[in-house]
């Protein structure tokens, strides 16, 4: 499961390029809210695993009740249909919860009440990631219709108010670029650190080209943004 989180990562990540670099900004932010969300799992499952990966088998397991619910919505069989006795054993070993939104993460959220709802925000908490939910907060405008999110776009300089292509703004690429190096650092160290410990403890050494090419990739935007980011 880590392993697939840190390639959904790296999909992701070359994605945010593509958008930013055909100045499809809005598009960037999206897919760099569901870096910061692949990475904030990724980090729940590190950080509040237990040695018997409970939790991470917990998570496994919620993709067949993500699929039911597509299913049912969708007049499709029910997936559990094929797997006999699998949804007896997941009630018999975690109960009724771990059907429910984020049931599954709740073993590892500190003071959950049982029957409790759980939701993202509770997962991001345990995961420690509180030091970039500004930027998690400042993305949300690009997935969500509020009014935020036209008026933002709108430039009066413009000959069309409204754009509807592409347009490359620097100062606004590099924000979403610098916040991607940011997510794909930790990404990187939570995934192949946590594998490595498994493996060879000496495989987290390959990390290091990556981790400076990251943080040169922060500074860099960074920068470019705080000289920027006002005149755009």
């Amino acid at each position: 499961m880590i392993l697939g989180l840190h390639a959904r990562g790296c999909s992701i990540v070359s994605e945010v390029d593509l958008l930013a670099r055909k100045g499809f900004n809005e598009g960037a932010l999206a897919r760099a809210r569901s870096l910061y969300e692949v990475t904030a799992i990724t980090s729940f499952l590190v950080v509040r695993n237990t040695p018997t990966y409970e939790l991470t088998e917990r998570y496994h397991l919620s993709a067949m009740v993500e699929r039911r619910k597509d299913a049912r919505f969708m007049g499709e069989e029910d997936p559990f249909a094929d797997a006999p006795g699998l949804e007896d054993a997941m009630r018999a070993a975690w109960g009724d919860e771990v059907f429910r939104p984020y049931g599954w993460a709740r073993t590892g959220i500190p003071g959950a009440e049982p029957g409790s709802r759980v939701t993202f925000r509770d997962v991001e908490e345990a995961a420690v990631m509180e030091s970039l939910r500004h930027a998690y907060l400042t993305m949300n405008h690009a997935i969500h219709s509020g009014a935020l999110s036209v008026t933002a776009r709108s430039d009066r300089a413009h000959p069309f108010f409204n754009p509807i292509g592409g347009e490359v703004k620097h100062a606004s690429a590099a924000w979403v670029a610098g916040a991607t190096s940011c997510f794909f650092f930790f990404l990187n160290q939570l995934a192949i650190r946590e594998i490595a410990s498994l493996v060879d403890p000496d495989a987290a050494l390959m990390l290091g080209h990556l981790d400076e090419l990251c943080e040169s990739a922060q500074d860099y935007f960074g920068s470019y943004y705080q000289s920027h980011g006002d005149a755009e």
